[in-house]
């Protein structure tokens, strides 16, 4: 959907944890496809990504969503057992992806990353998105972010941050992230998806785009509903 509306340079932005393709009637990943698909988005950032296990018989999601999308992807894992099956984080875009690479945050009882790609689009010069997914403690949160931070403080120009943060955005534990994006999406809430009323979903962005819009799609093709953002394109 990347568009050039009069002089407004814009970009869609969607988030959305897809619940490793498992929906409210069971297996959904066509319908989590056709979710994004009408949504029309230029960059997608997926959580709880599945690749080669037995409970999503043996796909590569990220892999399938992409073809399904005609996008390109990449994909960064958090947790990985036997070699191949792996679970994680994804990233498909309709510009060219110019390199990428994952770090994991942290090593406790379930694995969190980051999946960080460098993204150049015809309307865009290169820019950063950022994927991940948050511990479910707030201590876990605290050393994630932290990390993040010092990833996204030594990055220069813009940045879009996107995930799952498993917690609101006034968070105590997100304090020093906001000191360097703001968030684009404060009141949207996306879990569970058959009656959203938490706000773990979010899109941060650096002070080079401006939000122009924000909402979610209904569907029950995962737990959550997938966060999108509209972003206008400031200066680099």
């Amino acid at each position: 959907m990347l568009t050039l509306k009069g002089m407004i340079k814009m970009i869609r932005v969607l988030t959305y944890n897809i619940h490793h393709g498992v929906g409210a009637a069971g297996r959904s990943l066509p319908e989590i496809a056709a979710v994004i698909r009408e949504s029309s988005p230029d960059l997608v950032a997926l959580q709880e990504v599945d690749m080669f296990m037995p409970r999503s018989c043996f796909a590569n999601q990220a892999r399938r969503l992409a073809k399904m999308l005609r996008m390109q992807y990449v994909y960064g894992r958090a947790e990985s057992w036997l070699i191949i099956m792996r679970y994680g984080n994804a990233v498909l875009s309709r510009g060219k992806i110019l390199r990428h690479n994952n770090l994991v945050l942290t090593k406790g009882k379930e694995k969190r990353a980051l999946l960080r790609a460098r993204i150049k689009t015809r309307q865009h010069p290169a820019f950063y998105f950022l994927n991940t997914h948050l511990g479910l403690s707030s201590d876990e949160r605290r050393i994630q972010v932290d990390r993040i931070t010092q990833v996204v403080g030594a990055l220069k120009g813009p940045v879009i941050l996107a995930g799952d943060f498993n917690t609101g955005p006034e968070a105590e534990e997100l304090t020093s992230l906001k000191g360097l994006l703001n968030s684009s999406a404060l009141a949207i809430p996306t879990y569970p998806s058959h009656e959203p009323v938490y706000f773990p979903d979010n899109i941060l962005v650096s002070r080079h785009w401006s939000v122009l819009g924000a909402k979610t799609v209904k569907s029950p093709a995962s737990d959550h509903l997938p966060l999108i953002v509209d972003l206008e394109y400031l200066s680099f």
